[in-house]
């Protein structure tokens, strides 16, 4: 919004013009809003060669796309159908008019750098602000007018097609021998803008090499799952996540009783460099046992373009050597550990980072509707989202795929093995190998950066922090109590069966524990109170997403409205951790709380 009121201070008519932005950092839809909100009548989005380009020559991410490249997108702000909210959209459910859903009511065209350059040359004015600037060959100014122009005009047609049409889901179904009921879900979407070689092409790839391996495992070796497998390709994804909103919807009250995890595979590969996770700290464990058990990609390895390398079976990838004849490869979970570090506590030392889920991926329904603990697999150069120059483009091709992101498709090879691990470790281990004091040492980190970052804001307002500085020590302490004891279960030979699956209860119980109550008016599509995207930058995730906006807003005008809805979020997050740890240490049993 400031950099509307730059313009406006500079003397620069909004109202009834076309708008041209960057991509750039942040969200895009926020950005259209703020545009309409100015009187802006139509809106032209772009990728700066800026943002697009890394400068850091060490991160092997590919050369740069040609300037005529366009990248597509949607600017929704939820997933799914909008014409059916929180409902499958059936043929015999009920279809908002299309003047009632929530969408921008102008009209946005993503052109190529080229196209931009064209016409932003030549415009007049001061130079623009210094985070204004880019990387085409011209000076950016901030006008208002062309310098060697009276008037520039320009026409924006927009031609989008608004129409029904059917969607597919494939769905794959390996039913387990023990706990049929309790389902494990490794998904990617299937769709694309244009060719999708790297979004979704690489996921699938995994996806499929996956679902062969065991596959294979079956067929070979007669081997069953204890809990039940599901392999899903979504589609209409570029739509804002449809095809997995949708399924979700339809098949609610059964995925939200009986899902242990959902692995994400969207995107999986952008460069050769390190394993990057996203997802809930829950599954910090698994992932970590899993990731122990499959070589890293070495240097070498990464620069073989032998393609027909195939990935061992999940049962022999322990056994699995890199091409060093005397020395064992080094393990992916220590290439990730050396590659993102983090520092959780002291006592554990150095461990890999998961980072907080934000959206723009199939995984976003099942974390933030469900509550389901999700991980979401990258094989990345950088950061993995300004990674791959060709992403939604016409460049993105099988060619660049196998000549520059991943050579050999080794680090496919590698996502294949760790997913396959993680989820032979989920189906088929008794005690889940999950644990709640990975969850407790997130937040508490996590915390302890957003007391540092927003503590002068509660001081200033006097706003009390000390109830949930108390309910996050209060987690930790229940959360390492029930870890033990369900050690102890696990190894004591006296355990009954239905004990460890209690406690499998509870944990699974957890992650929905922070999930805002369904009849809150507020936050309907972001119900997680924990952890959800930035309202600044819906592809950076945060601890107490909501609490954050409300702060933000209260900064910006700190009166008794917006002071109230600060109070709100924070009663919000203080009851959700408090249910939490009444989950753990059963509450009702040990105790009766006063109400």
């Amino acid at each position: 919004s400031e950099d509307f009121d730059v313009l406006k201070s500079r003397g620069v008519t909004l109202n009834g013009t076309i708008a041209i932005m960057r991509y750039g950092k942040g969200q895009t839809l926020a950005k259209i809003k703020r545009a309409e909100e100015n009187g802006i009548q139509g809106v032209l989005i772009y990728a700066d060669p800026f943002d697009t380009e890394s400068l850091d020559t060490e991160v092997p991410s590919g050369p740069a796309v040609p300037s005529d490249a366009v990248e597509r997108g949607n600017i929704k702000s939820f997933p799914g159908d909008p014409v059916t909210p929180f409902l499958p959209a059936t043929d015999d459910i009920y279809r908002m008019p299309r003047s009632d859903v929530q969408l921008p009511g102008i009209p946005v065209q993503p052109i190529s750098a080229e196209d931009a350059q064209h016409l932003l040359q030549g415009i007049g004015g001061p130079s623009a602000p210094i985070r204004w600037q880019g990387r085409l060959n011209l000076s950016y100014n901030i006008g208002p007018g062309y310098k060697d122009a009276a008037e520039i005009e320009v026409q924006l047609s927009s031609f989008n097609l608004f129409r029904e049409m059917n969607i597919y889901n494939v769905i794959g179904v390996i039913p387990g021998t023990h706990e049929s009921g309790r389902y494990i879900i490794i998904g990617c979407h299937h769709d694309s803008w244009t060719k999708g070689a790297g979004d979704p092409g690489t996921g699938m790839a995994v996806l499929m090499e996956v679902a062969r391996m065991f596959s294979d495992l079956i067929r070979i070796e007669g081997w069953r799952p204890k809990r039940t497998l599901i392999f899903a390709a979504w589609d209409a994804a570029e739509f804002g996540q449809v095809g997995s909103t949708e399924f979700l919807q339809k098949h609610f009250g059964e995925l939200s009783h009986r899902t242990v995890a959902y692995l994400s595979l969207d995107q999986a590969v952008t460069g050769n460099r390190s394993l990057q996770v996203i997802g809930s700290p829950l599954l910090r464990q698994v992932l970590s046992e899993a990731a122990e058990k499959v070589p890293s990609p070495g240097e070498d390895q990464m620069a073989n373009s032998d393609q027909n390398n195939k990935p061992p079976p999940p049962h022999q990838q322990s056994q699995s050597s890199s091409s060093a004849q005397h020395q064992p490869a080094e393990s992916l979970y220590s290439s990730w550990t050396r590659a993102q570090p983090v520092l959780l506590n002291s006592r554990r030392g150095s461990v890999p980072e998961i980072i907080p889920p934000a959206s723009g991926a199939d995984f976003v329904p099942f974390f933030q509707l469900l509550g389901v603990p999700i991980a979401h697999f990258q094989y990345v150069a950088g950061d993995g989202s300004t990674d791959y120059p060709p992403l939604r483009t016409v460049y993105d091709d099988f060619d660049y795929i196998v000549n520059f992101t991943d050579p050999g498709q080794h680090g496919m090879a590698a996502l294949a093995q760790l997913i396959a691990a993680t989820a032979l470790k989920l189906t088929d281990t008794l005690q889940l190998p999950v644990k709640a004091t990975d969850y407790a040492d997130q937040i508490s980190a996590d915390f302890a950066t957003f007391q540092r970052a927003q503590g002068d804001f509660f001081r200033t307002n006097h706003i009390r922090l000390d109830a949930l500085s108390a309910a996050v020590k209060g987690f930790s302490a229940t959360a390492k109590n029930f870890q033990e004891a369900f050690e102890r279960s696990a190894k004591s030979e006296k355990t009954i069966l239905s004990t460890l699956e209690e406690f499998n209860d509870r944990l699974l119980q957890l992650e929905r524990s922070f999930l805002l109550q369904a009849a809150y008016p507020r936050h309907l599509h972001s119900r997680h109170l924990l952890y959800g995207p930035d309202n600044e930058d819906s592809n950076k995730g945060t601890l107490f997403p909501h609490l954050v906006m409300a702060v933000r807003q209260a900064r910006k005008r700190p009166i008794s409205p917006a002071l109230s809805y600060v109070r709100e979020n924070l009663s919000l997050v203080l009851n959700a951790l408090r249910s939490a740890t009444g989950i753990l240490d059963k509450s009702l049993l040990l105790k009766s709380d006063p109400v």
